[in-house]
């Protein structure tokens, strides 16, 4: 709980900071899907990870890293 609470102020200070579909916003959906996964919500584990995979694809190039780390979620 307390881990997903802290990505949540994480994603808030983002969405303020950054533009939309920023790498970073991304890379905090995917670890919040992670946890979410890890607590057994996987329904919303692969909403996240599919919200992560599509900002990365918009930001990053093909083949980045980041986007196979997304899929292989």
């Amino acid at each position: 709980a307390e881990a997903l609470r802290l990505h949540e102020q994480a994603l808030a200070m983002q969405r303020q900071a950054l533009p939309d579909g920023h790498a970073d916003i991304a890379a905090t959906l995917n670890n919040m899907g992670t946890v979410h996964g890890q607590q057994g919500a996987h329904a919303e584990a692969l909403r996240l990870f599919e919200q992560a995979l599509n900002m990365r694809r918009q930001a990053l190039p093909d083949g980045h890293p980041s986007i196979a780390s997304t899929l292989k979620n």
